[in-house]
């Protein structure tokens, strides 16, 4: 029989992991989202974080396995770094333009039925970090930012250091359930807010956080095991001449 070349085999190799790739694969990315709720408070000043509590999370997808499971009782908890940029009310206009420091918290709690995960359990946590790059959402992270209106309305987003992703949801949207960590964005906090002497209060009215675990999919794993196999075979052949 003849033997098979590297590149023969290198080709059949190469040949398996498409085949073993779903067909709707995406972006690696998880995305946490949800509608109106919670608690926001800030009152503008340098060294004052951004408060959100409770606001609702009742979607999960993972865009690898183009998957949506429901989060019962999900809710998002924010505590921004100390406001650094900006941090004072524009008397004309009721309006707040603020950039916080990197720091504070971003959690996120809830069940999922589907996965086995009881009511209450963390899902998501981390801490803002204005120097992260989050590849094909982010190139370029800056300050987490507030743009707070002053009759109704406003936003923010910021750039996240995840610290800590539930290990069961990863295992089930394809990744390595012992790489608990990744990077995020939160690309949408739209907030309800009004102004009364010179705090905002009010409440979340959508959100959409957007992370890439740093944790390699099943099928991405596959090959780095092949390419080490290859690695090994290629030195056999090497030495066997």
């Amino acid at each position: 029989m003849r033997k098979m070349t590297l590149a023969t085999l290198f080709s059949v190799f190469l040949a398996a992991c498409i085949l073993a790739t779903p067909a709707s694969a995406g972006p690696i990315t998880i995305d946490f989202s949800g509608g109106a709720g919670g608690v926001v408070s800030f009152t503008p000043a340098v060294g004052n974080s951004l408060d959100i509590t409770g606001a609702p999370i009742s979607l999960v997808s993972g865009f690898w396995h183009s998957s949506k499971d429901a989060i019962v009782g999900g809710a998002l908890d924010v505590v921004t770094g100390g406001c650094v940029t900006g941090c004072k009310i524009n008397k004309g206009t009721g309006s707040s333009l603020d950039f916080f420091e990197d720091g504070g918290s971003l959690e996120i709690f809830g069940g999922i039925p589907k996965l086995g995960i009881a009511p209450g359990t963390l899902l998501l946590k981390g801490y803002f970090d204005s120097a992260l790059t989050v590849p094909g959402i982010r190139p370029h992270c800056s300050l987490t930012e507030a743009d707070l209106a002053g009759a109704k309305g406003g936003g923010m987003n910021g750039c996240v250091a995840i610290t800590d992703i539930n290990s069961i949801l990863l295992e089930a949207l394809g990744f390595s359930p012992t790489k608990t960590h990744g990077i995020g964005y939160m690309s949408q906090m739209f907030l309800d807010v009004t102004l009364s002497l010179k705090s905002y209060t009010g409440k979340v009215m959508a959100s959409d956080i957007i992370l890439h675990p740093i944790a390699e999919p099943a099928t991405l794993a596959l090959m780095g095991v092949g390419l080490l196999f290859l690695g090994g075979l290629t030195r056999k052949i090497i030495s066997s001449r």
